[in-house]
């Protein structure tokens, strides 16, 4: 391209662009197709010589070869949108007839953008979307026409469900810069769904905003109106005039259509930097104080214990860029509890959080990877503040009926803005914990309560490109088990058109009797097509890093080197779309071996009928084993090879399913097949069942049983759950919730390894003589009442039933399953009313 001359000029939404080269260049093979909603049309082309010019009027996209040149990109140019009264009569009652939708600014041109790059044709039924502010927010409403026989509506929780029904959504920019922005979903029939949006395309529902939001429908089509209050938005201070990103979109669930403007298409790496400008004038929201008082009760049945609280959310926001939030006596009971997993590894399973407090505002204490998947280094996990404590070496073993986690007295945390840097700070004190050991002559120890912080600093430059420098500091003070401190520095880059970017990230661990531990990645992102990328990470931890106090690192002692292409194709011929994926990863110990290699192929096929099809393969190369005998014992493995398949039917239907089987090859013998399935059945829209069922049969399942010495079993049992949802309106649900896991394992043979040697060695089979059987067996049964009576203001009624075995009770499953609900380790029912006053 060093052989291009371009001058671009432009006035208002139209572009005169004159691109001069030499014959034979980069420039004649570029292509005029447009891609953009705005089509670039070519008025001139001429040679003279070796020189070429050519001159174009609109605004221009051009391709070459591989890679895609975007000259000007997604219109960019501020937007004016109305400013209306502050004394404006709408009522957001989903009804489009007040005179002020008249007089407000229409938006009309809603392109596809999830379907082919080339063709980005306009939404085929007619879509009027009308905004504007004032000072208290922004109104949008949405006028659209749609065949009723068409309409897929399905009701769903706040923030759940998934996306396959008619929905339209508004996103927000709020800093104006790409740094950060919110985004508002209103379903057919009238459920929602918020969030926040991270650069560039993270879309996080664990946030919940206090906007207003109403649908209606008739035989011409459906109608959505928003009212988004500023007051709940951060925003970057400004003295009269300021700028917001803006889009508007549209889904089509019958023909799995997504429209949006602007058109800013599903395969770009740019998102949130991509939305429209609007200039809003003299926007200065008042300051927001929010109380949101709460009662609750807990009964515990199985301990015939029962817990009363009385505490206050508090939301204040004094300027627009800065945000404090505290909670007061906190009730974090269960109104949803956690998945049924039976985790025989050594490693921890991974946990979301879904309290309140801690999911909301949280966007800037979680630290994403954009570009290279999941991490093994998670410097922040809240679910650590208020989990059961570990008390080994502190009390005696006769200690008995642990709580399962621990109360905090209060917690706040505070984010703002200033300049180019935003700030956080979260802080957490427990309460203290009471426990008695067993006996004739119990006894009671008290544990003092531990105190957690943790404070986030990141510098945001968006002069060229995006450039994130950021800081992330934890600290657990715990008088029993020692003080606890890491620091992990983030650096995140991507050029100005996306197509390039890095990031990374550097660990570190202080824990009191260990020693200093360092971990950290490097990730290369580089996409050469508008639908090609690819991905080169490193990423290495130390044996000494632990992040687990207040963050979370599953295990040490590994260096891994991956490479990862992904290549979508949005217009086959017989398919909506194909997307396939190429994945090549190393790992190693500290002592250089080689502890595991994985090479992947695996391809999506999304059918014209929306239904989707999907397969994998995994080579694993033999390699030296060290996680199923983790800090104890290392073996070498066998080559393995592992197939993966799904089917997956229309989900818009009433009736749909899914189907998955897959096999995988055991790390010394035998193998692992798995089969299941799920059924969902919604007659109505406000009626869901579903039912989900697989099982596993496996022979090659290898366990340490005792130092240097393994069993390997033959395993089986089932997987289960079942639930179902029943909606009195879109803001009044019922919901049962049922899961249950049996897994029951038989010896097979034993094998040993001996003094320096990494083979393991057959000792003989497992019977009568030698037998090395188990069983373990969990459950979980939820009913839970929600009542959506405002924004941020509910009534939850819950209750849940918990079990787990190591037994198999009669060698039978429905006997167990018996048993588990009979005989459950938890039983409670809790209650909890809060209710939003403020602005």
């Amino acid at each position: 391209m060093d052989n291009l001359f371009v001058i671009a000029l432009q006035n208002g939404t139209m572009q005169l662009s004159i691109l001069v080269g030499f014959h034979g260049s980069e420039i004649e093979r570029m292509c005029f197709e447009a891609k953009r909603p705005m089509k670039s049309r070519r008025l001139l082309k001429q040679t003279w010589g070796g020189l070429l010019l050519t001159v174009a009027l609109g605004v221009p996209h051009f391709a070459s070869g591989e890679d895609e040149f975007a000259f000007g990109g997604t219109e960019r140019s501020p937007l004016n949108i109305q400013r209306l009264s502050n004394e404006v009569d709408v009522q957001i009652d989903g009804v489009i007839n007040e005179s002020a939708w008249s007089e407000a600014s229409e938006i009309t041109d809603l392109r596809l953008v999830n379907r082919a790059v080339d063709d980005m044709p306009p939404i085929p039924h007619s879509t009027s979307v009308r905004v504007f502010y004032n000072d208290r927010g922004l109104y949008v409403a949405f006028v659209m026409e749609q065949p009723t026989e068409s309409f897929v509506k399905i009701y769903s929780a706040p923030d759940g469900g998934s996306l396959a029904r008619d929905f339209v959504t508004v996103a927000i920019d709020a800093s104006g810069a790409g740094k950060y922005g919110f985004y508002f979903t209103q379903f057919l029939g009238g459920s929602t769904r918020d969030g926040q949006l991270q650069p560039e395309k993270f879309w996080r529902s664990n946030w919940d905003g206090a906007w207003y939001g109403r649908t209606t429908y008739d035989d011409k089509g459906w109608y959505a109106e928003f009212l988004i209050p500023w007051s709940i938005l951060n925003m970057p201070h400004a003295e009269s005039a300021r700028s917001i990103g803006l889009l508007v979109s549209r889904k089509l669930a019958k023909s799995g259509d997504y429209y949006s403007w602007p058109a800013i298409h599903d395969a770009e790496q740019r998102f949130l930097s991509d939305l429209r400008p609007i200039v809003l004038q003299d926007v200065e929201p008042r300051a927001q104080l929010s109380l949101i008082p709460f009662v609750s009760s807990n009964i515990d049945m199985a301990g015939d214990d029962t817990d009363q609280r009385v505490g206050m959310d508090v939301f204040w926001r004094p300027t627009t860029n800065f945000q404090a939030t505290g909670v007061l006596q906190p009730d974090f009971g269960t109104v949803e509890a956690d998945d049924v997993i039976i985790n025989l590894s050594f490693f921890e399973t991974f946990f979301p959080e879904k309290r309140l407090f801690f999911t909301e505002g949280q966007e800037l204490f979680n630290l994403v990877r954009p570009w290279g998947g999941n991490s093994f280094i998670v410097p922040f996990h809240s679910r650590r503040i208020g989990e059961r404590r570990s008390l080994y070496g502190i009390v005696p073993t006769s200690v008995v009926d642990l709580p399962t986690g621990s109360d905090l007295t209060w917690a706040a945390k505070g984010v703002g803005e200033y300049g180019k840097w935003r700030y956080g700070l979260l802080t957490a004190w427990e309460d203290d914990l009471t426990v008695w050991s067993s006996g004739i002559r119990p006894q009671s120890y008290e544990i003092p309560g531990r105190e957690f912080q943790v404070v986030r600093l990141l510098y945001e430059d968006e002069t060229s490109g995006s450039l994130n420098l950021g800081l992330l500091s934890t600290s657990r003070q715990d008088s029993a088990l020692g003080n606890a401190y890491s620091h992990t520095v983030n650096l995140n880059y991507a050029t100005e058109d996306s197509k390039f970017g890095a990031d990374a990230r550097l660990s570190t661990s202080n824990v009191v009797n260990q020693a200093t531990g360092f971990g950290g990645y490097v990730d290369l992102f580089f996409q050469t097509a508008p639908t090609r990328s690819h991905v080169v990470s490193i990423q290495s931890i130390d044996e000494n890093l632990n992040l687990n106090a207040l963050g979370f690192n599953a295990r040490t002692d590994r260096t891994q080197l991956s490479y990862g292409y992904r290549f979508q194709d949005l217009d086959p011929q017989r398919f909506r779309a194909v997307h396939t994926s190429i994945g090549v990863v190393g790992s190693f110990n500290s002592d250089g071996r080689r502890t595991g290699t994985n090479i992947s192929v695996s391809r999506d096929f999304n059918l014209q009928q929306l239904h989707v099809a999907s397969i994998k393969i995994d080579l694993q190369p033999s390699y030296l084993n060290d996680s199923v005998a983790y800090q104890r014992a290392k073996f070498e493995a066998r080559t393995t090879l592992a197939v993966d398949g799904n089917w997956s039917t229309d989900n818009t239907q009433p009736l749909y399913y899914s189907l998955n089987t897959g096999y995988r090859m055991g790390v010394v013998e035998g193998g692992f097949f798995y089969t299941g399935g799920s059924l969902t059945y919604q007659p109505i829209e406000n009626f869901r069942l579903n039912f989900a069922f697989s099982k596993g049969w496996r022979d090659g399942w290898v366990r340490i049983r005792a130092p240097n010495r393994f069993t390997r079993f033959h395993s089986w049992g089932p997987r289960a759950s079942l639930y179902s949802e029943y909606f009195f309106t879109p803001r009044q649900q019922v919901r049962v919730d049922f899961q249950w896991q049996t897994i029951q394992a038989k010896g097979v043979e034993h094998y040993m390894l001996t003094a320096g040697s990494d083979k393991l060695v057959s000792t003989g089979p497992a019977g009568p003589d030698r037998p090395d059987n188990f069983a373990s067996s969990g459950l979980k049964l939820q009913l839970r009442y929600r009542w959506t009576i405002a924004p941020m203001s509910n009534l939850y009624l819950v209750f849940t039933e918990t079990g787990y075995s190591t037994v198999i009770t009669d060698n039978s499953m429905v006997s167990t399953l018996r048993e588990l609900l009979r005989d459950a380790d938890t039983v409670n029912f809790a209650a909890k009313f809060r209710y939003r006053f403020g602005n």
